[in-house]
């Protein structure tokens, strides 16, 4: 604007309504006329919150509040909180120790496992086996549970020491055996001492070269007179059993599974053998003798007549 000063008072005397009409006919013609009064005419609707009107509804708003109640708590309160976290983090404690501390052993495809017990014995696992035992009180209660297949060397003159498997327990002192379980077949060999099995609410005494074997609906006592399983070192042996105790036997070392094109193939006798460590030789050891012919296809041996 030109005339600044002159200018400035002819604004504020425009603001207060005190220009005359020569003076207002000036001022129109300055260039920052337009903007102002946009301003002006924009900011008269705006209105200013009323202060003390609104400081004086909130304040009796607070007033009509009722006055809070004063909690006092006492120091006994905070040792009785104390008290019952104590005890459930020793109950908590006790619990996971009594059921939770368990140690599980695993056995994989052509893997034999060797094991020692907190108390000596010694267990060896058979491939895709298991083994498992509450660390809580061992050697008051030593109690084992596996899955599979597996061979005991029991400490002597340490209390009783029991297995179970699916299909029943096995109670001893001191002795050396083998189990194997399985849901559709079970075997028990007693090579040395004595053993309590119960099995299917049958309970049987087991001494040396004594041994059951459960084929889901018999059980049948056998004799045998090796020293130590077979399946411990390069081969498993058979003597007379049917040719489906011999393909879960092969099922679990090998982790594949079998499929019979006929099923009266199942309840062939085999005697013999096959090795622990090559599937293909193992299946020519057992199905040749057989006159029986296999292919292999997504971990299954498909099994028909040659």
């Amino acid at each position: 604007m030109s005339n600044n000063s002159n200018n400035e008072n002819l604004y504020l005397k425009w603001l207060n309504g005190e220009l005359s009409d020569k003076e207002l006919d000036a001022i129109k013609e300055d260039e920052d006329f337009n903007v102002v009064e946009k301003i002006v005419n924009e900011t008269a609707s705006w209105s200013l919150p009323e202060t003390k009107r609104t400081y004086r509804d909130l304040k009796t708003k607070i007033d009509k509040q009722p006055p809070k109640k004063k909690k006092i708590i006492r120091l006994s309160y905070f040792m009785s909180i104390a008290a019952s976290l104590l005890l459930l983090i020793g109950i908590t404690y006790f619990i996971q120790h009594r059921f939770f501390d368990t140690t599980t052993y695993y056995s994989y495809n052509e893997e034999i496992k060797n094991i020692t017990l907190p108390d000596g014995s010694i267990v060896i696992l058979n491939s895709n086996s298991s083994l498992s035992f509450n660390n809580y009180n061992w050697q008051k209660n030593r109690a084992v549970k596996i899955k599979g297949q597996a061979y005991f060397e029991i400490q002597k003159n340490k209390g009783k020491f029991d297995v179970s498997f699916n299909n029943g327990i096995i109670q001893v002192l001191g002795t050396q055996f083998d189990v194997f379980s399985h849901q559709e077949f079970t075997s028990i060999h007693c090579y040395e001492g004595k053993i309590k099995a119960n099995l299917k609410k049958s309970q049987y005494i087991l001494t040396a070269n004594m041994g059951l074997r459960f084929d889901g609906k018999t059980i049948t006592e056998t004799t045998f007179n090796t020293k130590t399983p077979t399946w411990v070192s390069d081969f498993t042996s058979f003597k007379n059993v049917p040719l489906k105790e011999v393909l879960i036997s092969l099922s679990l070392k090998y982790g594949v599974d079998y499929k019979f094109d006929n099923e009266e193939f199942i309840d062939k006798m085999f005697t013999g053998k096959y090795v622990n460590n090559d599937l293909d030789l193992a299946l020519e050891m057992i199905l040749s003798p057989l006159s029986l012919n296999y292919t292999i296809k997504d971990s299954i041996v498909h099994i028909s007549k040659k």
